[in-house]
């Protein structure tokens, strides 16, 4: 007992000082990590351990993981265990993310006894799992993200545990393949033709060969969507350079692989969208027109990942990205907009910004709010001085930016008119795009 209270002492100390942190969920991690270290080494279940601001780090953890579509692992599972049935759990001490982690796999049947309510069945004791912690109704394990997801490969529809594809593959190897990101909204594929159009410049660009049609790629991802019930959601669909050697020779790979995973996804935190973004620049240039030619949508993303890993050690969740000459470009994952006296501007496709789908929509749909929008190149002074900000992307939709670099945005709140954009966007989804369901 003596060594528990003592453990309890080391936590409470080092976890007060997260939330002084910039970085807070990476200081969230490790200290709930610290805390079921210590109750798996003391033989103890981790809720002698929880105080309250341990289950307020924990929350931080599982949230974080859960809007950013990750797995979780048999140790946030542990921990959460700890906090309680979900109906029993406070909004402060992690009611949320237990509530959220039981809509999606409170049903799975691969699952140990996670609840007092759940199944009395324990696989993880029959495969002796290591955990001191994996008894009866306290473990749960084998979580599937999405149970049931059918993934289509090269015309043909796989369980997510037989989707697979060559440790050969020049897509895997090198990033050599081009993808596209769709949303489905209220049973339509959102955009689905310019994304197929987008697909095949992209292919064009590397050379890639693509083994389907237009329209055959069209139907081969609303079905995929059938197939997987899914009405509102994610789509991906990347194509590889398929099956080579190991060297570089595209010329020595076999027949393309097209792919196409429907499933969901949510960047940012919901609070985001309400109270505004804020971002920061960092120093990973764009890429060179002559090197990967950014307007190529390609697998190999090592540029963007890089200034997302700067913005994570700063502690933001988007950063901004600026071209060899300093001009801005884009963001790592979206397009920008700003608003200075009323008219909108965004970086021209030639300063290395994507040609995104979701920009284009914003640029019509401020058209038809009688905004016009210009594309001149920027710099950030020109971004510190807006009076409104917005970035746009598939994934992210639109979301207001209301500090760059410390800079205050306008009034530090999302402004009027990307309020109107935002509204607009989500109207056009509801009746514009692919219908899912055969007519």
């Amino acid at each position: 007992m003596a060594s528990i209270l003592r453990n309890k002492e080391i936590f409470s100390n080092e976890s007060s000082k997260v939330f002084d942190s910039p970085n807070r969920f990476l200081d969230a991690d490790r200290a709930a990590h610290g805390v079921i270290r210590a109750g798996e080494t003391q033989q103890q279940p981790v809720a002698h351990f929880l105080e309250p601001l341990a289950a307020k780090l924990l929350h931080e953890r599982l949230d974080n993981l859960l809007l950013r579509g990750e797995q979780l692992e048999r140790r946030d599972l542990v921990a959460l265990r700890e906090l309680g049935e979900p109906d029993d759990v406070g909004e402060d001490n992690g009611g949320q993310a237990a509530r959220m982690l039981w809509c999606i796999h409170g049903n799975c049947p691969r699952t140990v006894a996670a609840w007092p309510s759940a199944s009395k069945q324990n696989p993880a004791g029959k495969r002796g799992f290591p955990c001191v912690l994996a008894k009866r109704g306290w473990v749960p394990v084998g979580f599937p993200p999405l149970l049931g997801m059918k993934v289509y490969i090269n015309g043909k529809f796989y369980s997510e545990q037989n989707a697979k594809v060559s440790v050969f593959d020049h897509g895997l190897l090198y990033g050599d393949g081009v993808f596209e990101g769709i949303r489905a909204y209220h049973g339509r594929l959102f955009k689905l033709k310019e994304h197929i159009d987008r697909l095949f410049c992209s292919a064009k660009a590397i050379l890639l060969d693509l083994p389907m049609t237009h329209a055959e790629l069209m139907e081969a991802t609303l079905e995929t969507c059938r197939r997987n019930k899914l009405n509102d959601g994610y789509i991906r669909l990347l194509v590889t350079r398929g099956r080579g050697t190991l060297g570089l020779n595209p010329n020595r790979c076999s027949e393309p692989q097209v792919i196409i995973i429907a499933g969901k996804i949510q960047l940012y935190p919901p609070s985001l969208y309400k109270k505004g973004m804020e971002i920061v620049t960092v120093a990973t240039t764009r890429n060179h027109h002559n090197a990967v030619n950014p307007a190529i949508k390609s697998l190999n993303y090592l540029n963007n990942i890089m200034a997302k890993i700067e913005a994570n050690i700063a502690g933001y969740e988007e950063a901004i990205m600026l071209n060899t000459e300093g001009y801005v470009a884009e963001c790592t994952g979206d397009n920008i907009f700003i608003l200075k006296d009323e008219r909108m501007f965004t970086p021209p496709l030639s300063s290395g910004a994507l040609h995104g789908i979701t920009r284009g929509t914003a640029i019509d749909l401020l058209a038809e709010l009688g905004v016009p929008t210009s594309e001149p190149n920027m710099t950030r002074y020109d971004l510190f001085n807006a009076d409104e900000c917005f970035l746009t992307g598939t994934g992210a939709e639109i979301v207001p930016v209301v500090k760059i670099d410390q800079r205050v945005i306008g009034n530090g709140k999302p402004g009027p008119v990307t309020k109107k954009v935002v509204k607009a966007y989500h109207e056009l989804t509801k009746v514009s795009g692919e219908r899912i369901a055969k007519r």
